[in-house]
């Protein structure tokens, strides 16, 4: 079969399974979806494999086995994106450059919310956490939870992807070195008065203090001498330092 004939059986295999509602649901044996694409079996393994590797079907094997529909893990795209970014050299800058219109659009998003309780969520979290500021590692869980908190609000699937990665992304590298306590004061004052603007329903004042926000946070990494290196060329600068190959 060519690969414009396979691409088409992918395609109208993919697109039954995404129009399910559930997961698990039996989608029939080797045999049935066979016959129902019109390809041949081993174009149908062809199929499966590559819809298995972009997690909508698992396949069970032996009785009461055959093909069921699966829902790609949020966690695994963000992770596997991640590592495509490092992959393709990209650099902390180019994190930056995307980084702050989405977490200003999320701000607004979530104080237009007409959800007032949901509009409560970031400020309950600031009132249940204690950030920590002589700690890289727990002032960033904090800042995390905190942007889960925040995307959550804005019912924004896409958003809420693009901001996963990033972090993920970020999570390759040491991205806070610049890190301080006096720098960690002033990024959380802004986070506050964010969280103020969202559940009072300001988006004006949430745009300006997300956006306070990110620059903090890009003064930290662009201060750093290798934010404009890629992960690759840090590792090479650390094998050489070690006297590694």
């Amino acid at each position: 079969m060519s690969r414009t004939s396979l691409q088409q059986a992918a395609n109208t295999f993919r697109h039954w399974v995404l129009a399910l509602e559930g997961e698990g649901e039996f989608l029939g044996s080797e045999r049935e979806l066979t016959e129902r694409l019109n390809v041949s079996r081993p174009t149908f393994r062809q199929v499966a494999r590559l819809l298995e590797q972009e997690q909508l079907i698992s396949i069970r094997r032996g009785p009461g086995g055959g093909f069921f529909s699966r829902k790609p893990s949020f966690d695994g795209i963000a992770h596997m994106m991640s590592i495509y970014l490092v992959a393709q050299r990209a650099r902390l800058s180019d994190m930056l450059q995307v980084g702050r219109p989405l977490l200003v659009d999320a701000a607004c998003l979530a104080a237009t919310s007409g959800d007032d309780i949901a509009r409560r969520g970031p400020w309950e979290f600031l009132r249940s956490q204690r950030a920590e500021l002589d700690s890289r590692a727990g002032f960033a869980r904090h800042a995390i939870g905190f942007n889960h908190a925040l995307v959550a609000i804005s019912t924004n699937p896409m958003l809420e992807i693009f901001m996963q990665i990033i972090q993920e992304f970020a999570g390759h590298f040491d991205s806070l070195r610049g890190f301080t306590a006096g720098r960690a004061r002033r990024y959380l004052s802004a986070q506050r008065r964010l969280a103020l603007a969202i559940r009072e329903g300001d988006p004006e004042i949430a745009a300006i203090m997300a956006g306070r926000m990110s620059d903090e946070l890009a003064h930290w990494v662009l201060e750093d001498p290798d934010n404009q290196q890629t992960f690759a060329d840090l590792m090479s600068g650390r094998r050489r330092g070690q006297g590694g190959l």
